[in-house]
């Protein structure tokens, strides 16, 4: 066998073994969660992708008359998510994907994608959240959803050992640099 050969089989075995990574940023509308991780995507120079752009038109309408979705409205969500990781996950890219990910239920699927994956959960008290919603415009989510997101929030269960949580009041540049230090501190072990 020629040294090209071997050194490509050698190549190809390490890239079949390394699982590219998935950073999921957590928490209800108005935590920082898109902006949070499209800094640390640009950090860390990974793909990043926006949960809120896989809503069905008929989920964004429900949101901005303040409908709160249902586990069922959101269910083709998360499976459209998963399929485009999946793309994702085969061609070895890893992402960062801003995603709300109130229920355990919802974030599950996304532990089964083949990803190395972590969860970070930006959490804090709703009358902070509540200015920034107030102070952000052009989004089909706000104000008037956000109790019902704090009601249908599940903190990590006992179970969830691979989720991180990070308080909101915290700058953003503070936060991404947090969770880039996490991702970091996860790839040297």
């Amino acid at each position: 066998m020629s040294d090209n050969v071997k050194r490509s089989a050698h190549q190809n075995k390490l890239f079949h073994e390394t699982k590219p990574r998935l950073i999921i940023v957590m928490g209800v509308s108005g935590s920082g969660k898109s902006t949070v991780a499209l800094q640390v995507a640009s950090g860390l120079d990974f793909t990043f992708l926006d949960a809120d752009d896989f809503h069905t038109p008929e989920a964004k309408q429900c949101m901005s008359q303040n409908i709160p979705l249902t586990d069922e409205m959101r269910k083709p969500w998360i499976e459209s998510l998963c399929f485009s990781l999946i793309q994702y996950q085969q061609s070895q890219t890893s992402v960062v994907l801003a995603f709300s990910g109130l229920k355990a239920m919802y974030r599950k699927p996304f532990r089964t994608l083949g990803f190395s994956s972590t969860f970070i959960l930006l959490n804090g008290c709703e009358s902070l959240i509540a200015k920034r919603l107030e102070a952000r415009q052009n989004h089909f989510a706000n104000k008037a959803l956000l109790a019902s997101q704090f009601d249908t929030l599940e903190l990590p269960l006992d179970t969830e050992k691979d989720i991180v949580t990070l308080d909101v009041s915290l700058s953003v540049n503070r936060l991404a640099h947090s969770i880039i230090n996490i991702v970091r501190k996860d790839n040297s072990k």
